[in-house]
């Protein structure tokens, strides 16, 4: 991996950092502290903690489209083939 850390991910691990991206984006934008993110999720403090810090490797694709929609109800995910 690059110093970027993402260079070499999979797809699929491209797919759960860009959800984790717009969960802390989301959490910036309306000034929340983890707890509130959690709260609004259903989830633990400290899984809110490893999303907002990229650790994604605890997460499966589907869990965190599931987290996304809690916040972003219109949610859409868009699948591209090269």
């Amino acid at each position: 991996m690059q110093e970027n850390g993402i260079s070499n991910a999979s797809k699929t691990d491209l797919a759960k950092y860009e959800i984790c991206q717009l969960i802390a984006k989301y959490r910036r934008e309306h000034n929340l502290m983890q707890k509130q993110i959690a709260e609004q999720i259903g989830v633990d403090e400290s899984r809110i903690s490893d999303l907002l810090h990229g650790r994604i490797e605890g997460f499966t694709l589907d869990r965190l489209v599931s987290y996304g929609e809690k916040i972003y109800p219109a949610l859409r995910i868009k699948i591209l083939a090269a």
